[in-house]
């Protein structure tokens, strides 16, 4: 039996144009009209400026348009690797503006991994009204949705869970 001849395989290229990472650029405005104008200018920009943007910039405006200027009411978000294909999303009319609705509101997650301490929760429900009227208004959604388990009181959780 013959062996098959040793074929070498290819390592992949590890070139700064291969590895290029998908950004999110989020713009926002106080109104519609302001949030075009801003799509527009930066459309322009890209189109004077496309090496240069793409070699230097792309994180940096990512970074900036999401991370350091305030969220407005109407929005748009577009994910982009090349400055080619953010200035066609900004150019080509597909993308719309959207109004947020409602404000954005803060949840807690309890991940269970370290940062917490024995009954963090008990004491900031005791300790915290805005906390307990959540946790309460959570418990009864829960509640209605059918769970067998309560997030402030023992009657509907199974009695094996309550040995730990």
């Amino acid at each position: 039996m013959e062996r098959a001849p040793l074929v070498k395989e290819q390592e992949p290229e590890t070139s700064d144009a291969v590895i290029q990472t998908r950004k999110l650029f989020v713009l926002s405005a106080n109104d519609k009209t302001a949030l075009e104008t801003m799509m527009k200018n930066l459309g322009i920009y890209l189109e004077a400026r496309p090496e240069f943007f793409q070699n230097d910039l792309m994180g940096n405006v990512a970074y900036t348009l999401g991370q350091r200027r305030s969220l407005m009411q109407w929005r748009v978000a577009i994910p982009s690797t090349l400055s080619f294909d953010l200035n066609e999303a900004l150019n080509g009319g597909k993308i719309m503006p959207v109004r947020e609705a409602d404000p954005p509101q803060i949840g807690f997650v309890f991940t269970g991994q370290g940062a917490q301490w024995a009954t963090m929760g008990r004491e900031l429900y005791d300790q915290y009204p805005i906390f307990a009227s959540t946790i309460n208004a959570c418990d009864l959604y829960l509640a209605s949705l059918g769970s067998p388990f309560s997030l402030i009181c023992s009657s509907r959780v199974p009695s094996y869970l309550l040995k730990f």
